[in-house]
């Protein structure tokens, strides 16, 4: 999951319904443009267009995840900055070489 440059190039594949009222502006499934290696690619993607409520902002993510709802894609974005910040304060305050967890996902990570 990551947020959209604003120069992403893409086409709308499907527009999915969201629910009126809620802070989901659009909820689209896209294919994506992109160079890589001076090759042009497209990837199926996932496009959650979300409005902050207490800012006003407007911010647009791009995902994979594609069974679960638009309100959950943008939660998920939200916590992972609260994450990101837990874990620039522990490596900042402590030194840390490696930081190890019982995740296993999280366990191969390495800071330092």
């Amino acid at each position: 999951m990551t947020r959209k440059k604003a120069n992403a190039l893409y086409d709308i594949l499907e527009t999915r319904e969201v629910e009126q009222g809620s802070d989901i502006v659009k909820d689209q499934i896209i294919l994506l443009k992109y160079k890589e290696l001076k090759l042009s690619r497209t990837v199926k993607l996932r496009l959650v267009t979300f409005r902050d409520p207490i800012k006003g902002e407007v911010l647009e993510f791009l995902t994979n995840l594609m069974d679960v709802s638009a309100k959950t894609i943008a939660q998920l974005y939200k916590n992972r900055w609260v994450i990101e910040v837990l874990f620039k304060q522990l490596k900042q305050n402590f030194e840390l070489k490696y930081f190890l967890s019982d995740s296993e996902m999280e366990s191969s990570l390495k800071y330092g």
